[in-house]
C-alpha cells in the first residue's frame, strides 16, 4: 500500500491506470471491511506473516502505507473526474480516519502506533529503514491531515455535507495541532530535516 500511495501521483499522470488501480482498490475495501483495517500489503492473506523481524510489532493504521485508502481514490477522482472511485470506496476512506481519530492524544496529535517515517532516509541504520532523522510522528501527523482534508474533499463532492464539515473541522484542528508541535516560527520547523521541511 505504500508503494503504490508514493507512486500514484505519476502514475496517473504517466499511464491510463483508473481501471486497475480502482479494481486494486476493491480489493482493498474488501480486506478492509472483513480485517476491520487497511493492511499494509493488499492482498495480504500471508504476506504480513513473512515482513522481516524487525517490523514485528508494526500494525495498521499507518500513515502512508493505510491511508491509501483515502489518497489513491482522491488521486484518481482528480485525475479522471470519476466520482463513481469516491461512492466506491467512501466506507473504507470513513474508517480509515474514523480509526485514526481516537487514536489522537491530548494534544490532538498521532503519537503511538507503528510508522515508516521517512523510510529509506539515507542516514537511517541498513537495518532499520524506518530510523531515519525526520520524527516518524511528524510525518504521521503531516499526513493524517493532508488525508483529513482529502476525505472532507470527497465527502463534498459526494454531497455529504455534514462529513465534509466534520473531516474538514478535523483537518483544520490537525493543522493546528501540527504546527504548535512542530514549528516553533513561521516557517521554522522544531527538527531542521530535508523531508521534514519538503513535507
Amino acid at each position: 500500500t505504500g508503494d503504490i500511495n508514493a507512486f500514484s501521483p505519476a502514475a496517473v499522470l504517466l499511464y491510463d491506470v483508473q481501471k486497475v488501480l480502482g479494481s486494486w482498490l476493491k480489493d482493498l475495501l474488501l480486506e478492509h471491511q472483513a480485517r476491520g483495517k487497511v493492511s499494509h500489503y493488499v492482498p495480504s492473506l500471508y504476506l504480513e506473516e513473512a515482513a522481516p523481524d524487525w517490523i514485528g510489532a508494526q500494525s495498521p493504521p499507518s500513515a502512508l502505507w493505510s491511508d491509501t485508502a483515502v489518497r489513491l481514490p482522491w488521486k484518481l477522482y482528480q485525475q479522471y473526474g470519476d466520482e463513481a472511485i469516491l461512492s466506491q470506496q467512501y466506507w473504507s476512506m470513513k474508517a480509515f480516519v474514523d480509526q485514526v481519530e481516537p487514536l489522537l492524544d491530548k494534544f490532538g496529535l498521532w503519537t503511538t502506533g507503528w510508522q515508516y517515517g521517512d523510510w529509506l532516509d539515507p542516514d537511517a541504520p541498513p537495518s532499520r529503514p524506518g530510523f531515519g532523522k525526520t520524527d516518524r510522528y511528524m510525518v504521521a501527523n503531516a499526513f493524517f491531515t493532508k488525508v483529513c482534508a482529502e476525505l472532507a474533499g470527497a465527502a463534498e463532492v459526494l454531497g455529504h455535507a455534514d462529513d465534509a464539515a466534520r473531516y474538514g473541522d478535523l483537518a483544520a484542528r490537525m493543522r493546528e495541532n501540527f504546527r504548535t508541535a512542530y514549528m516553533n516560527a513561521p516557517g521554522k520547523l522544531t527538527m531542521e530535516t530535508t523531508a521534514g521541511y519538503a513535507i
